[in-house]
């Protein structure tokens, strides 16, 4: 019985030695399958990424191309930008510098750097605001030009008839030329125009002209009122535009109301009367043929030319 017992016990042990190898075999089975099941997760999830990582840097490289684009078409707005207002195209300049500069830093970035494409981005539309300003004055001046324009050629008609009325008056019979001399307005004669530089100096030279100089006589006139008058210059440049320091600088003429240069006083006493009219002011002058026009009490009293190189 004993020895049956032994026998069983020991058979015991031997069926629970030979279960024990199966049981492994199926632990490690298990643990293979969560394993590859981890892996193809992980697998899955790093593809994922990899895609979106993939697509993320494509479309970066694209907010770069865009960004660099549009900053190239930016800067040919601003190249197409034009303006006689030299104060204006110095700012012009100064922002051309500031998108060149731009475009070389966009280029030398990493498409990746996201952080400079949103700062530059940012830049980009303060750029597109400040030419949207410029181009406001620059169309404000543009109609301010052509007004002037359209009206410098109303005044030049109505100066040359005028021009023509005093020759037709001064063709009259000499029996009655000496009462329309009475009765005339007074008249501007002998004129001496004396274009200086910054030192006062005479020059020719349009590039360095500063200031002018405007002498002329106011003549002898018995029938004229005696007493302070006003005289206003008109100086016309080689483009028919005025020289003004303001629009505002208005005077009446024919019915109109027109820009004038420079304006004085003088104290006229029915003698031939020697004044001098300054023209100064900081800007570029064109060379070519200039003009100047007097008036004095409504009318055109006299005109000179000159010439600047």
């Amino acid at each position: 019985m004993n020895e049956e017992g032994k026998t069983i016990t020991k058979n015991g042990k031997l069926m629970a030695e030979t279960q024990n190898p199966k049981r492994s075999n199926l632990v490690f089975i298990i643990l293979l399958v969560l394993m590859i099941i981890v892996i193809a997760v992980l697998s899955w999830f790093y593809y994922q990424q990899k895609i979106e990582t993939e697509k993320i840097v494509s479309e970066l490289k694209i907010d770069k191309q865009n960004l660099q684009s549009d900053l190239g078409e930016l800067l040919s707005e601003y190249d197409s930008l034009q303006t006689n207002n030299d104060t204006l195209n110095v700012k012009l300049e100064e922002e051309r510098s500031k998108i060149q500069l731009l475009i070389e830093d966009v280029k030398q970035i990493k498409a990746t750097n996201s952080s400079k494409i949103r700062e530059y981005k940012k830049e980009l539309g303060t750029l597109r605001k400040i030419m949207k300003s410029y181009i406001t004055q620059i169309d404000s001046l543009n109609t301010r030009n052509q007004e002037l324009s359209l009206e410098n050629i109303e005044v030049k008609e109505k100066i040359q008839k005028a021009k023509l009325r005093n020759q037709e008056l001064s063709k009259t019979n000499e029996n009655l030329s000496n009462i329309v001399e009475k009765a005339a307005v007074l008249k501007a004669k002998n004129f001496i125009i004396t274009p200086l530089n910054k030192r006062s100096r005479k020059t020719k030279k349009a590039s360095r002209l500063n200031k002018l100089e405007i002498c002329f006589d106011i003549s002898e006139n018995a029938i004229v009122e005696s007493g302070t008058k006003v005289v206003y210059i008109r100086i016309v440049r080689p483009d028919d535009l005025v020289l003004a320091k303001s629009e505002e600088d208005l005077f009446a003429f024919e019915g109109m109301e027109i820009v004038f240069s420079a304006k004085r006083e003088v104290e006229y006493s029915n003698n031939e009367t020697r004044m001098c009219i300054y023209w100064e002011n900081d800007e570029v002058y064109l060379p070519g043929s200039y003009s100047v026009d007097v008036f004095l009490e409504g009318n055109i009293i006299g005109s000179a030319d000159f010439e600047m190189k």
